[in-house]
């Protein structure tokens, strides 16, 4: 039998309104509260929401301290000690979000909304692709690998524009202005940035030792090396206030 693995997220708390100034306050409460619901609400669903909201908790503590408030502390750091590099490519996909806002025709009235739509995009795509992955860390890393860093470095858009809209929209921009020629720097320190920052999130996971979460039929577990840890509904909770 699996050991039951008790999950310490209770303790998370949401960055508080006015961390910073609008609109990007209005955009951090946003990604921090809204959550896309997939289909009828089951048990698994539910304990995978809760699961990600507490990831997608400290990887937007990690973009408030290092866009906002150097001296923030980092709740529960030793615990999501895989959390910063994530953090890392959301902050370079919000400096991009601004720097392509400012010189591209967009739908969004600014970047922060720019930069909560797509957060809103990956945090439906991590649930889902939750729900119905198949060949576990590997298959993601090498997926990660292949599908995105490798087109980013040819300057090429892998997203889809129907299901990934805000994403693509982004990328496409960067595809545009690089055919363009009119900013090179643009392209090679933001595009460039968020190309590098999901390098460092790839190996750093494909290296970690640490816990990522696998699910196998209507079970989830937490897996540790080679250990796997059933979790149960009640180990698992957020506070979002």
């Amino acid at each position: 039998m699996p050991k039951i693995r008790r999950l310490s997220i209770e303790c998370i708390e949401p960055l508080p309104p006015k961390s910073c100034t609008e609109p990007w306050d209005t955009a951090l409460q946003n990604i921090q509260s809204k959550f896309l619901r997939l289909g009828k609400p089951s048990n698994q669903i539910e304990l995978l929401t809760k699961i990600l909201e507490g990831e997608w908790a400290i990887f937007l503590q990690w973009v408030y301290k290092k866009k906002w408030n150097r001296s923030h502390k980092i709740p529960r750091q030793k615990a999501y000690a895989n959390s910063e590099p994530m953090g890392d490519v959301l902050l370079a996909i919000l400096n991009c979000c601004i720097e392509v806002h400012a010189v591209y025709p967009n739908h969004y009235p600014n970047a922060a909304v720019w930069f909560d739509s797509i957060c809103w995009e990956l945090k439906h795509k991590d649930l889902e692709g939750l729900l119905n992955s198949s060949g576990g860390k590997k298959a993601y890393l090498s997926y990660l690998r292949k599908e995105i860093i490798d087109c980013y470095k040819c300057r090429e858009n892998p997203h889809d524009k129907e299901t990934e809209p805000h994403i693509h929209r982004l990328i496409q921009a960067l595809v545009e202005i690089n055919n363009s020629r009119m900013f090179p720097d643009l392209i090679k320190t933001y595009w460039g940035g968020i190309t590098k920052a999901l390098q460092v999130f790839a190996t750093h996971n494909d290296r970690s030792s640490f816990a990522y979460i696998e699910v196998d039929g209507e079970d989830i577990y937490i897996r540790e090396g080679k250990n796997r840890y059933l979790v149960s509904q009640e180990s698992v909770a957020i506070v979002v206030a």
